[in-house]
């Protein structure tokens, strides 16, 4: 789980350069590049509280996919 307007911090392997989000159901896919074997902060894209976001990390057959669902800060 993850805030709204939070991050999602990913561990990279070392030929990993991409990241995307996507959420749940359809949307918009955001791609961010990144350093490859490190980890990675990226921000939770402006969704509503109980959407849920698939993280994929890498391309082709050796691609992870994480789903992550946005919890709202709102009381």
């Amino acid at each position: 789980m993850v805030p709204q307007g939070g991050t999602i911090v990913v561990g990279l392997g070392p030929n990993d350069t991409t990241v995307e989000i996507s959420q749940a159901g359809g949307g918009p896919v955001t791609k961010v590049k990144v350093e490859p074997g490190k980890q990675a902060s990226i921000p939770v894209p402006n969704v509503p509280g109980g959407a849920v976001l698939y993280v994929q990390i890498g391309t082709g057959a050796r691609a992870r996919i994480l789903v992550v669902e946005v919890i709202s800060t709102l009381n």
